[in-house]
């Protein structure tokens, strides 16, 4: 919906904004427009049989009813609400191997973008890897360095007491077994170029690493939400930081880049699917006016 109250300024500004060329954004502007009046169907202001959508390509997606789309189409977007999309946002290991579209890749992508940061700084930084090649060196790294801090971290991991966790170890060390199922990588970076006076001028010390991160970070959530929006799977894992000298050589990044955290996507296979998560509750970790009083 956000895209359309772009274009409810004029055709020229949503073509800036939106990189369509002015006759594609009037067209989107029209059939929002006679849509928001009449409604479709007799049921106005409802979203999922909507106009066609306007995504980042230009392209228009016909959403009209009856027509279906698959996982990681643009045009899913805006079915889901913004709490639907927190509430079953489940970090998914296991994936199918189709290639997630284009136009999806670019919006994950956009939405990082839109991710606060100390004094605006933007200091991230995205590589996108599809070719299997690359993924399988990836891969590999991975594996090796998954199976050395396995054991002296977590120890048997098939002993663990503790159910949940069990079974969540025992999924990550088969996530690490075929990583490379996944048929999308993005690289999350830290570009220390762009911190200003949060880094000493050499690049090579964070004056405020805290702020550096948690921009990154704050990207990578947008990330996993738009993400989930679309129906693509996602997870994040840090061991990519353990491997960054051999990562780097692989994907090139430059000195004062680094890696901070590695998203694998797909579509989710079965077992693994979206739905509801397991939280602390907010009566829980909420505190008023000063810690140890209940919200």
């Amino acid at each position: 919906m956000s895209r359309f109250l772009v274009l409810y300024r004029s055709p020229v500004t949503a073509a800036e904004q939106m990189d369509v060329t002015p006759e594609q954004a009037k067209a989107g502007m029209d059939l929002w427009m006679g849509w928001a009046q009449h409604g479709v169907g007799g049921r106005r202001g409802h979203l999922a049989e909507g106009p066609p959508a306007l995504p980042l390509s230009g392209r228009v997606i016909d959403r009209s009813p009856g027509v279906r789309h698959h996982p990681g189409d643009v045009a899913r977007v805006a079915e889901l609400g913004v709490f639907d999309v927190l509430h079953s946002l489940r970090a998914i290991r296991e994936f199918e191997p189709d290639p997630i579209p284009d136009d999806a890749i670019a919006t994950i992508l956009e939405a990082g973008t839109r991710a606060p940061s100390p004094q605006n700084s933007q200091p991230w930084a995205f590589i996108v890897v599809r070719d299997p090649a690359t993924r399988a060196q990836i891969a590999e790294i991975y594996r090796r360095v998954w199976n050395l801090v396995k054991e002296p971290v977590y120890g048997d991991i098939d002993a663990i007491e503790d159910r949940s966790q069990r079974r969540l170890l025992q999924a990550t060390d088969r996530l690490a077994a075929a990583v490379d199922e996944a048929p999308l990588f993005i690289f999350a970076m830290l570009d220390r170029s762009k911190l200003g006076v949060m880094v000493t001028p050499d690049l090579q010390t964070l004056l405020e690493p805290s702020s550096a991160y948690g921009a990154v970070w704050a990207a990578i959530e947008n990330m996993l939400l738009a993400a989930r929006a679309l129906e693509v799977g996602a997870i994040t894992t840090n061991l990519t930081r353990l491997m960054d000298t051999e990562v780097r050589q692989i994907l090139g990044y430059p000195e004062h880049v680094e890696t901070v955290s590695m998203l694998a996507l797909g579509r989710p296979r079965a077992p693994a699917r979206f739905g509801p998560t397991t939280r602390r509750p907010v009566g829980e970790v909420g505190h008023s006016e000063r810690w140890g009083r209940p919200i």
